[in-house]
């Protein structure tokens, strides 16, 4: 499900998929990705590889701070 962050409406739903399923696949699969075309989709840490969307940074391993233009 997408919902606009300036409304807070759905915009679109993506056909129902197994809960198992990794959230990057689901969202190829599911057809949202079609019908987010064109739009700025930002998600979870669970799509992280998708291109598609932007997701949030991780933390540094050596746990130093993000730079600032990452947070």
């Amino acid at each position: 499900m997408a919902i606009d962050a300036s409304t807070r409406l759905v915009i679109a739903v993506g056909d129902p998929q197994p809960g198992n399923r990794n959230d990057t696949i689901v969202y190829r699969t599911s057809g949202i990705d079609q019908k987010l075309a064109g739009r700025p989709v930002m998600a979870d840490g669970g799509y992280r590889g998708n291109p598609e969307v932007i997701s949030p940074y991780r933390k540094n391993r050596d746990g130093s701070p993000l730079p600032a233009w990452k947070q």
